[in-house]
């Protein structure tokens, strides 16, 4: 192998080397920050299920209950 070929094939090694450092130092930053929004999600909606009336703001928007427009002409008819 020639002096040039080994000089190419050390920067390769370093740059993939280096890549994946970055690219194992990237992952478990995402990791931990998912992992850290998971134990978040999970303390919120089980203390929603406890303590039902100390968190309104969490609680589902009210629904209008009428029936979807339609194309017929007949009237549209409301449940009573």
């Amino acid at each position: 192998m020639g002096e040039a070929a080994r000089r190419a094939l050390s920067r390769a090694t370093n740059a993939v080397r280096r890549y994946g450092w970055l690219s194992f130092w990237s992952q478990l930053a995402l990791s931990v920050v998912g992992g850290v929004i998971l134990l978040f999600s999970v303390a919120f909606t089980s203390q929603v299920r406890r303590y039902p009336s100390s968190c309104h703001f969490l609680a589902p928007a009210p629904t209008l209950h009428h029936s979807p427009p339609t194309l017929s002409s007949s009237p549209p008819t409301h449940p009573s």
